[in-house]
């Protein structure tokens, strides 16, 4: 991801701590410049207008500082099973139904397993604490995977089993 330049875990920190700080500001600071020249324009630009752009722009500021950085959607609990190790024989596999597979979410030490194409493989290391990019381990993910990535990109990681 980084390609040897920084280390990875420092990446993923920046991407999502910092950088949505500079867009939230960027955006703001445009938006507000842009208002006031269109009230310029207009001639509606006086006290009572700047202070309202003030407020509405201060508002929407905390407003995404708060959806960015602090709200977390609904996370499904973990289930903590650790009762089947990895497999990487790819002739003897274990057949997963969709509850077993939710059980290898990648929280509380378990594995981070997903599905793709029916196959299940152990994305332990892609996940970090059951997430990756928004997509959580534990569930089927054909349909999001495909949209980002090639088959061949998935075929590198160790098989675990079947989906039922």
């Amino acid at each position: 991801m980084t390609k040897g330049i920084i280390d990875r875990q420092l990446s993923i920190k920046l991407h999502q701590d910092i950088l949505p700080l500079l867009v939230i500001t960027a955006f703001i600071v445009h938006a507000s410049i842009s208002i006031k020249f269109a009230f310029m324009r207009w001639r509606i630009w006086n006290n009572l207008t700047k202070i309202g752009l003030i407020i509405v722009s201060l508002f929407a500021y905390l407003l995404f500082l708060y959806a960015g950085l602090f709200y977390q959607p609904g996370i499904p609990k973990a289930v903590n099973t650790n009762n089947f190790e990895p497999n990487n024989d790819q002739q003897a596999q274990k057949t997963f139904t969709v509850s077993e597979l939710s059980e290898y979410n990648g929280k509380d030490g378990n594995p981070a397993y997903v599905a793709v194409d029916g196959i299940i493989y152990d994305l332990t290391n892609v996940f970090i604490d059951g997430e990756h990019f928004g997509h959580f381990a534990g569930q089927d993910l054909t349909s999001d995977f495909f949209t980002k990535h090639m088959k061949s990109q998935i075929t590198k990681y160790p098989t675990v089993g079947l989906l039922k």
